[in-house]
C-alpha cells in the first residue's frame, strides 16, 4: 500500500527531479557564476566611466534633497543654486506652476555651467483649497499656517526637472508628484511647541514630514520622498545609467 507523502516533501521531490533533468558539473556552475559576475563588472565599469565624465549638479541647497540624492547612491555631486523670479502664473494650474518653477531654477544653473552635466531641481508647493502655503517669514505666520492646515487634508505638489547635456546633445525632463497629507487636530500648545523648535521656518507649509512634526501627521496618500522634497523614484528612472546602487 502506497504511503501518503507530505505536500512539502512532494515539492522538494519535484524540484530535485527538475534539476536531475539537466546535467551540471562543478565547472558549469563556476562558468555561469563567472559570466554573471563579469557582466556585472562590465556594467559597473560603464557606470563609473559615465559617472567620471558627467557632472551631476543639484540646483538646491535643501539638506533634505541632498540627503535623498545621497540615499539614491549618487556620489560626487555638486550643489549650485541661482536666484530666479518665483512669481506664479494665475493662468495655469498649480501643477504647471510647480513644474515651471523647477524648470526655471534648473535652467538658471544649466545656463551658467558648461560641458557634460546633469542638473537636478525639485520644487515643492503646499496647497489647500487653492491657497498656497510657502515658507513662513515669521513665527506668527508659521503658527497661522499650521492652524489652517490642522484637522484636514491638504496637497503637496513636488515637481522635478532634470536637464542633461552629453556630447552636445541637450535633453529635458519635467514631471511632478502630488500627494495628500492629513494633519491631526493638534492643540495650540502643540503648534507652538513645534514652532519653538525652529524647524518650521525654512519649509513650505511650515512643517516637515520627516522631522519632529511627523507625530502630528495622521495619514498620507502618495510618495513619502516626494513629500519630503525629491521624487527619487522618478529621478532614478531619468539618471540610473549614471549612478551605481
Amino acid at each position: 500500500m502506497e504511503k501518503d507523502v507530505p505536500s512539502n516533501l512532494k515539492t522538494s521531490i519535484k524540484v530535485r527531479m527538475k534539476f536531475k533533468s539537466r546535467s551540471y558539473n562543478g565547472t558549469d556552475f563556476y562558468n555561469i557564476v563567472l559570466k554573471k559576475e563579469q557582466k556585472q563588472d562590465i556594467m559597473k565599469k560603464k557606470i563609473k566611466e559615465k559617472e567620471g565624465k558627467m557632472r551631476i549638479i543639484l540646483a538646491s541647497k535643501s539638506p533634505r534633497r541632498k540627503e535623498l540624492l545621497e540615499l539614491m547612491g549618487v556620489r560626487n555631486f555638486e550643489i549650485i543654486v541661482s536666484q530666479v523670479d518665483e512669481t506664479m502664473d494665475d493662468t495655469i494650474t498649480l501643477e504647471e506652476n510647480s513644474k515651471m518653477l523647477a524648470y526655471h531654477k534648473a535652467k538658471a544653473v544649466f545656463d551658467k555651467t558648461v560641458g557634460d552635466r546633469i542638473i537636478i531641481r525639485s520644487d515643492t508647493l503646499v496647497t489647500k483649497s487653492g491657497k498656497i502655503y510657502g515658507k513662513p517669514k515669521t513665527k506668527e505666520e508659521a503658527f497661522k499656517m499650521i492652524k489652517e492646515l490642522k484637522a484636514s487634508t491638504h496637497q503637496v505638489i513636488t515637481s522635478l526637472c532634470v536637464l542633461k547635456e552629453e556630447n552636445g546633445k541637450v535633453e529635458e525632463y519635467v514631471d511632478y508628484d502630488i500627494s495628500n497629507v492629513e494633519i491631526k487636530n493638534i492643540t495650540d500648545e502643540e503648534i507652538q511647541a513645534w514652532i519653538d523648535t525652529g524647524e518650521a521656518m525654512d519649509k513650505a507649509g511650515a512643517y516637515a514630514i520627516q522631522g519632529k512634526f511627523a507625530v502630528h501627521i495622521s495619514k498620507i496618500d502618495g510618495n513619502y520622498n516626494s513629500i519630503m522634497g525629491l521624487p527619487i523614484s522618478k529621478l532614478y528612472d531619468m539618471i540610473k545609467e549614471y549612478i551605481e546602487l
